[in-house]
């Protein structure tokens, strides 16, 4: 067996896997978001299997007995009897299986850290964390793409957590279109959009009421959980009251970003 040692979003965890093939796999996969030690934080112990687990596919489904958190899809069956600290993972060999597991299991670790994971494009500008979430096709790899003055933190699937009464956004390793050019670091995010496609370039405000169930929709969540589900909500909505959100209509062109800039400006002004 051997350890990878991962921090996604300041979060450190530790996977034991088999040497070979699928730890080679995963170090690749991973490298940039490899760390230097073991932790006691999260550990998740994979055991490789040579097929499905069911045939067909469906959506992860989470059931929750006192301490204990099963996670289960048509690949892979995890279990933890510590509310999460500690795994068993049960999977075919293959990397995207894995990749799956570890973005469901991340959605319940964030639960405890102030934090979620978003479909969205994140992006620094200027010194300013700005989230561009969507349904499918809204357009977050198209800015993603346009933001070649940007440092693109991640096209898919960014984190965000609340560090000492801020919101803050890393890179993660769950990308899409735009490659595996994700990167780890993070900035404290100013603004959040609703991407939008349209004949023109504007940014209009929108109030926290209109804003939650948009943000709700493009949210990576899967439990049911009456619990889990109330802090997932109050997390989205502590992240409202503190970020301001704009209506981001877009042509696939540069320009894009006077629009952004005008919605960061006005934010600017309202701080003072």
């Amino acid at each position: 067996m051997k350890e990878l040692n991962l921090e996604i979003g300041g979060l450190p965890t530790t996977i034991v896997v088999p040497e070979e093939p699928i730890a080679a796999v995963l170090l690749d996969r991973y490298a940039a978001f490899l760390a230097p030690c073991s932790t006691d934080e999260s550990v998740i112990t994979v055991e490789l299997l040579g097929g499905s687990l069911e045939h067909g596919y469906r959506v992860p489904t989470i059931d929750i007995t006192g301490d204990t958190l099963t996670v289960t899809r048509h690949d892979l069956h995890a279990h933890s009897p510590d509310q999460g600290r500690t795994w068993h993972a049960r999977m075919i060999a293959n990397e995207y299986t894995f990749d799956s597991c570890l973005r469901v299991l991340y959605t319940l670790r964030l639960l405890r850290h102030g934090g979620f994971l978003v479909h969205a494009s994140a992006q620094i500008r200027s010194g300013a964390g700005c989230i561009f979430t969507g349904k499918s096709e809204a357009g977050k790899s198209t800015i993603s793409r346009l933001g070649v003055d940007n440092l693109v933190l991640c096209d898919e699937l960014p984190l965000i957590r609340r560090i000492e009464g801020r919101y803050r956004v890393w890179g993660t390793p769950f990308w899409g279109e735009f490659g595996k050019g994700t990167v780890t670091a993070s900035g404290e995010v100013r603004a959040l959009f609703f991407l939008n496609k349209a004949p023109f370039n504007r940014s209009d405000p929108v109030s926290r009421a209109r804003a939650l169930p948009r943000l709700l929709q493009t949210t990576l969540f899967f439990s049911r959980d009456p619990a889990m589900v109330d802090a997932a909500m109050r997390h989205c909505t502590d992240f409202l009251s503190t970020i301001p959100a704009f209506d981001l209509y877009s042509r696939p062109e540069p320009g894009v970003w006077e629009a952004v800039d005008a919605a960061l400006e006005a934010i600017g002004h309202a701080a003072r």
